[in-house]
């Protein structure tokens, strides 16, 4: 058996067989060589469907569940041997899913408007996917299948066959489950047209009616919820706003309280200079009042103790033939220096000098010092 590769791509047509329903043959659409077959094992009352080789006639995979309906069914592959599962996980459309060397892999209904078209992509979480498979109805023949082959190296998928036979083997039982539904309502719809993959009836209607609500529910919540988060942010900046305000506010006024006390320190301080000098200044004051007061008293006392000059001979004479009667009179240190000054010494024989007289004018007065200017705040 010879494989068509048209560019890294694979093209199949899947035909009925002229000898028996449960017969499908996948043959190159260019050559027209006949590459697989399927078959449909109907004498089981479960499902089960097979692709196998068609000139040695071995089994390469078969897929089985309890009905062609069945949302979980499993995939064998043979030689070498491998098992999977194929699971439904569209709620209201299309969907199946199954995994392959550790990526998954989903069959899904292409959004090109009214297409018909079923697609499998590889994908990761959110992304778009990568397609790796197409299948579109026919009128002639059941429909028309294209593997990209360029996209499975892009993946980096090790057992490219394996796959392939994978991809093969699901979508025809997306086929039997069709024939199955369209037998049991009795509908005329041919197989080899496939003119719906998945048939709406009341039921699907109700489950679109149903989506729709829940939708419509869930955009509901999400905008309140966003109004929710806006509110809640302007609240916050609000609230920053008036944090920063309360914080600057605080700032000055500490500023202010800062420079209330520098300056209530410094006029302290001056106030405590200003007395201090002031203080002084009445020391002063008084040093010099106490020694014109000093000053005045010693004048006084001196000329008090002048004698006048009439009497000079006659005290003299006293002093120099003092009485036998008398006692010798005893003069201060002073007196003594003051009448030897004035007098003359009358131990000596001294007489009295008029040159020698005391001083008949009293002292100059001492003059106050003016204090020095000093002019603070207060102005004195």
């Amino acid at each position: 058996m010879t494989l068509q590769l048209h560019g890294n791509i694979k093209n199949y047509e899947f035909v009925r067989s002229a000898e028996t329903k449960d017969e499908v043959e996948i043959q190159d659409s260019i050559t027209h060589e006949v590459l697989y077959k399927k078959f449909r094992q109907t004498s089981t009352q479960t499902y089960r469907s097979q692709l196998v080789d068609p000139i040695p006639e071995v089994l390469l995979v078969e897929i089985e569940g309890k009905s062609s309906k069945d949302k979980l069914k499993k995939v064998m592959l043979y030689q070498p041997d491998d098992t999977l599962e194929l699971k439904d996980t569209g709620i209201l459309g299309f969907e199946y899913k199954f995994s392959w060397e550790g990526e998954n892999y989903v069959w899904k209904r292409r959004s090109l408007g009214f297409s018909r078209e079923i697609e499998c992509k590889m994908v990761h979480g959110d992304d778009p996917g990568i397609g790796v498979a197409i299948f579109k109805p026919g009128k002639k023949t059941i429909g028309h299948m294209t593997i990209m082959y360029f996209n499975l190296e892009r993946i980096g998928v090790n057992d490219k066959r394996g796959l392939e036979y994978v991809l093969l083997i699901t979508m025809f039982s997306f086929l039997d489950k069709l024939e199955d539904e369209s037998s049991s309502k009795k509908k005329n719809v041919t197989v080899d047209g496939l003119n719906e993959v998945v048939e709406e009836g009341s039921s699907e209607t109700k489950k679109k009616e149903k989506w729709r609500k829940k939708k419509s529910s869930e955009k509901k919540e999400q905008k309140e919820k966003e109004k929710r988060l806006v509110e809640e942010r302007r609240l916050a900046e609000e609230n920053e706003v008036r944090r920063r305000e309360m914080e600057r506010r605080e700032e000055e006024r500490l500023r202010e309280t800062e420079i209330k006390q520098k300056e209530l320190l410094k006029k302290l301080k001056q106030e405590k200079e200003d007395q201090e000098y002031a203080r002084k200044l009445l020391l002063e004051e008084e040093e010099e009042e106490e020694e014109e007061r000093l000053s005045s008293h010693n004048y006084l006392r001196d000329k008090s103790n002048q004698r006048p000059r009439n009497n000079f001979a006659y005290e003299e004479h006293q002093l120099r033939t003092p009485s036998s009667s008398s006692t010798s009179t005893t003069y201060s240190p002073w007196e003594t220096n003051y009448r030897n000054t004035y007098y003359g010494n009358p131990a000596a024989g001294a007489m009295f000098n008029p040159e020698n007289s005391p001083p008949t004018t009293p002292p100059p007065k001492r003059t106050k010092k003016k204090p020095k200017e000093y002019k603070n705040e207060y102005g004195w």
